[in-house]
């Protein structure tokens, strides 16, 4: 269905069959909403480890700002982590309200489910918690989620042959951006400082693969040795290194191949 046209460039809309739920079809992934709720929330509280090493550093900033000077930025450090800075800001007391940033993403994040955070603040409102919207996302009838198809939006060259889109092979790739999307007509995005050009269209979803080695603090690419870059793309000649991967020499956090266990007859 076209949308809009710009300057030659029709931008259309599309329904693809791609079932996410439903209590009949054995391809779908889901039977129900609830069930796909369920799962988002379940992979959100694994991250509880990581959001706490969040809510540390920011309880450490603000306590930083507060002791610079208590009366002067009390309230400025109060808008970060208002915890109580009389607690250790790592201890698991050490716990913001909604007043603050800080608390107030906990529980965004984490809704009532939050053991970050004392979520409950006078007289300061919380926000939604991501939780419920995704509740409210799939389980409201009036959003009118269809669970069988997904829309895509794509723009199209005007002066394509008859003027209309013939080749669905060549259509409905992994991404295809216009000038609605910052490229050209065909596809061409130019970086803002150097004016480098790439193409942005992707004729499907590519396979990556990493090597290992290539990780490590002497295994990085060298052309006169067998070792692999960080990582190659298929081309019609085989596997092939990018320019900038090439160039890439060292990291700052190189793996150490024995201490994970990694046999020594990886080549790669």
């Amino acid at each position: 269905r076209k949308t809009t046209e710009v300057t030659g460039i029709k931008r259309y809309q599309a329904k693809i069959y791609a079932p996410l739920y439903s209590q009949t079809n054995k391809d779908a992934l889901f039977t129900s909403a609830e069930e796909v709720g369920i799962e988002i929330k379940n992979f959100m509280n694994m991250q509880v480890s990581a959001m706490e090493k969040y809510r540390n550093s920011m309880n450490i900033v603000a306590k930083s700002i507060f002791d610079d000077d208590p009366v002067k930025y009390r309230d400025a450090a109060q808008r970060i982590s208002d915890y109580p800075f009389a607690t250790n800001p790592t201890s698991p007391d050490a716990k913001p309200t909604c007043k603050s940033i800080t608390g107030a993403f906990l529980h965004y994040y984490f809704g009532n489910a939050n053991t970050l955070g004392n979520s409950a603040a006078p007289g300061v409102p919380c926000p939604v918690s991501l939780a419920d919207s995704i509740d409210t996302y799939f389980t409201d009838a009036s959003i009118g989620i269809d669970p069988h198809t997904h829309e895509i939006e794509y723009t199209y060259r005007e002066d394509h042959p008859r003027g209309e889109i013939i080749k669905w092979d060549r259509l409905l790739t992994g991404y295809m951006p216009g000038p609605m999307r910052g490229a050209t007509n065909e596809g061409l995005f130019s970086t803002p400082y150097s004016g480098e050009q790439e193409s942005m269209r992707r004729a499907g979803y590519s396979t990556k693969l990493v090597a290992l080695k290539s990780l490590t603090s002497s295994g990085h690419y060298n052309s006169s040795v067998n070792n692999a870059p960080v990582y190659v793309e298929g081309t019609s000649n085989g596997f092939s290194p990018l320019d900038e991967d090439v160039r890439q020499n060292n990291f700052r956090n190189a793996l150490d191949l024995a201490a994970l266990g990694v046999p020594a007859t990886v080549n790669h």
